[in-house]
């Protein structure tokens, strides 16, 4: 558990990974994708495709050891060595292109350095810092990070280490349960800790490179989407008139008009430098324009800052996008996307490069000049990656799912060609055959939860105070409510949608907005705010939508300055919350685990059954199973409604009542099959019925054996 590095086979897994990924990714796409698209999805997919390689070989020896491990790391050589000819032959022919196209990325290396250095100092900060023997976290890590833990040494110490095909996870926070949560962001990690790794740095190590590798893929993202607009597009859309008409001041007849003596090389030269001119006109605008995307998505937040500017008084010690004050009416319904999102969520921090990953191999897959062998490569390239997501988060499979559908309505006369049904075949086949399967297999631990449920949100969750009165059920009351919580981000989304003229980017907004009303309508678990996961997938695609929109009209000189002060106006507002939230992120840490919570969790592992059942008062991140990983009669309540356990609050009131030390305490911990029960402080462990039951740990922390009587 502690911050300690035991043997260097962690390495070999970390490498293979990698390079595993990066072959087969390269493989498929360049030179369609660029290399930089292979870098950063190598990271994605090697994670992904090593976590499923290690789940299998442990559920085939029954075990998570060390030769699962060696097992991983040659079976990522094989599919390696699989792609080695492509790879290298693209490496070699093409070498000239990738080269180039490294020192050809500016900005990118910009949002790199800004976003990807803020999420390695957070993740630096909040993922168990240790300091004077102390382990700290903080913000909205310090609730998460703890049921990462659960899980993760639940597989390395706890009854899940012991693992097979028909033997489905248990839950670590509700004892007789099984898990009822995608959990192979913890199963990798847990693939570290056994590969030599410590706690901290096998949650670290993976947050980092992917948090690096997201942020890349969905600038790379932005700037294809953006990029396209015009470029590939035969109508004279309105993007089509920033990016390649000249918006400045015609010049005067006398200076622009050409002579009847200038001959056909200095036009044809003078034709080319204006195209040259235009070219670099458009490639700026739209790098910009991808830079503002990621800005408009990574500082998403709603009206938070006015309350800000006006009630707190500048304060900065609150959270301007999800809450800004004590009262209902302050709550918003948007969670910010760094500090809520991709620093405590590790399922998204997995599964949204492998989304974007997908939504990039099937835009330049879905173009109409594409070749019939780039399709198929890429198709197979989105298909095999989307299959792999649910065991990661069920919500971004669905949300990728939901737009296939989309890409496919919007034009379905595409899918009689031949061609574009070939290619969709070879994407759904792999998302039916290996994606829809871990959907069985997730619901057989769900079966007594309601962690994946379908129904449709009822009309009272639409509850929104505004200015003290309510607006259920009124026509307002969803504009209201999006408007609350991103701003004029919705409203500028559907205006962008509707001056998208380029068949690409018009079908993406589509299938975008259908995945929004679809997440608006229908709910999946008992969290409702566990639908953000799909609005975050909706936001990848319409950040690009917006920032064409913004950038245009700052950039032509058609619109009136008034206009493009109004431009600049709402960028600000949208992005003023996020960045309120995400500076309060850097101060926000604290003490996470003392050097006797880290006692008691080693003891746990080292003196007690995997098996043993352990009774703990209601603390979100109890050492006895986040650092012993050892189950919970009842774990922290909040995560027990969340993940939708049917009787968790019958569970818990009997828990109290043993805690209490009523009068039926002790029949309830028989009748529970408790192992062991565990007070705090000693001052707490002085009911009667304690006296029967010796003490076997007694370090601030008392543990009595119950089952065994003194």
């Amino acid at each position: 558990g502690k911050e300690k590095v035991e043997g260097r086979m962690f390495v070999w897994l970390l490498l293979s990974s990698l390079v595993c990924g990066f072959s087969v990714t390269f493989s498929l796409s360049y030179p369609i994708l660029g290399i930089y698209e292979a870098i950063f999805g190598s990271v994605a997919l090697g994670f992904a495709l090593s976590s499923w390689i290690g789940y299998f070989l442990g559920c085939f020896v029954e075990e998570l050891t060390n030769g699962v491990i060696i097992g991983t790391v040659f079976f990522l050589f094989l599919i390696s060595v699989a792609f080695a000819k492509p790879l290298i032959e693209k490496l070699m022919v093409r070498k000239h292109l990738w080269i180039n196209e490294l020192f050809d990325k500016k900005l990118l290396w910009l949002v790199l350095v800004t976003v990807g250095g803020s999420f390695i100092y957070l993740n630096h900060t909040h993922v168990l810092h240790l300091e004077d023997g102390y382990y700290h976290s903080g913000g909205s890590v310090w609730g998460d990070i703890a049921m990462d833990m659960n899980t993760i040494n639940s597989f390395v110490h706890g009854p899940n280490h012991k693992m097979g095909f028909t033997v489905h996870p248990q839950s670590p926070i509700f004892a007789g349960h099984q898990l009822a949560t995608s959990f192979f962001p913890s199963f990798h990690s847990a693939l570290l800790i056994v590969s030599g790794l410590s706690t901290r740095l096998a949650i670290l190590i993976p947050n980092i490179f992917l948090s690096i590798s997201f942020v890349g893929l969905l600038y790379l993202f932005l700037h294809r989407f953006i990029g396209r607009i015009g470029l590939g597009s035969s109508t004279q859309s309105l993007f089509h008139q920033l990016f390649f008409e000249d918006d400045s001041p015609a010049p005067s007849s006398s200076s622009s008009s050409l002579t009847i003596s200038e001959d056909k090389d200095d036009k044809h030269q003078k034709y080319e430098r204006q195209r040259k001119l235009k070219m670099q006109k458009a490639s700026i605008g739209s790098s910009g324009a991808a830079v503002l995307g990621s800005m408009l998505f990574f500082l998403s937040g709603g009206v938070g800052f006015f309350y800000w500017a006006t009630e707190n008084r500048f304060s900065l010690n609150h959270d301007y996008v999800e809450s800004y004050g004590p009262r209902s009416e302050y709550n918003l319904f948007w969670f910010a996307s760094i500090p809520h999102i991709l620093l405590p969520q590790r399922n998204s921090i997995y599964a949204y490069p492998l989304v974007i990953l997908v939504l990039t191999a099937l835009y330049e897959g879905i173009r109409p000049s594409a070749s019939i062998t780039d399709r198929l490569r890429l198709f197979f390239l989105a298909g095999i990656t989307t299959a792999l997501i649910p065991m990661f988060q069920v919500q971004s499979f669905g949300a990728v799912l939901i737009i296939a559908v989309g890409l496919v309505a919007s034009k379905p006369s595409e899918i009689s060609q031949p061609k574009s049904f070939a290619s969709w075949f070879v994407f759904i086949f792999p998302v039916i055959t290996i994606g829809l399967t871990q959907i069985a297999y997730f619901l057989v631990g769900a079966r007594r939860a309601e962690t994946l449920k379908v129904e449709l949100i009822p009309s009272d969750q639409w509850i929104i105070e505004v200015f003290g009165q309510s607006i259920v059920g009124s026509f307002v009351g969803p504009f209201v409510f999006w408007i609350r919580a991103l701003g004029l981000f919705v409203p500028l989304a559907l205006i962008g949608t509707l001056t998208v003229r380029h068949q690409n980017q018009r079908r993406f907004a589509l299938s975008a907005w259908i995945l929004f009303a679809f997440a608006n309508l229908v709910r999946f678990q008992s969290w409702k705010n566990d639908n953000l996961k799909f609005f975050s997938v909706f936001m990848i695609i319409m950040v690009g939508v917006v920032a064409i929109l913004l950038v245009r009209v700052i950039r032509s000189f058609r619109f009136p300055p008034v206009l493009k002060v109004l431009a600049i106006f709402a960028i600000i507002t949208m992005i003023l919350s996020g960045g309120l939230a995400l500076r309060r992120e850097f101060t926000n840490y604290n003490v996470y685990h003392s050097p006797a919570d880290y006692a008691v969790g080693e003891w746990a592992q080292k003196s007690t059954s995997r098996d043993a059942v352990f009774l703990v008062t209601n603390k979100h991140n109890h050492p006895i199973s986040t650092v012993g990983g050892r189950t919970l009669f009842a774990g922290f309540a909040g995560w027990l409604h969340g993940h939708g356990y049917d009787d968790w609050e019958d569970r818990v009131k009997e828990q109290d009542k043993i805690l209490n030390g009523e009068d039926d305490a002790k029949d309830l911990l028989q009748k529970n099959n408790i192992n062991y029960l565990v007070f705090e402080f000693k001052e707490q462990a002085t009911h009667a019925y304690l006296k029967d039951y010796p003490i076997v740990y007694d370090n601030q922390y008392v543990v009595f054996e119950i089952s065994r009587k003194n």
